[in-house]
């Protein structure tokens, strides 16, 4: 089996890792956006209540 040199082997290694980041990133940023829309939806239904800044809890 052939295999590329080792320097490149780090290399393709370092960006495989990059890709990795990047896809947990943008996963955290999705999960984000729905929950900001769950959080929305239940605040204007009046099913959650904003106590104070950074924390919400049910009415």
């Amino acid at each position: 089996m052939l295999r590329p040199p080792l320097t490149e082997q780090e290399a393709i290694g370092e960006t495989l890792a990059a890709l990795d980041e990047e896809v947990r990133i943008h996963t955290g940023i999705a999960r984000a956006g729905e929950y900001r829309a769950l959080l929305a939806d239940l605040l204007m239904a009046g099913r959650a209540v904003r106590t104070r800044p950074g924390s919400v809890r049910e009415p």
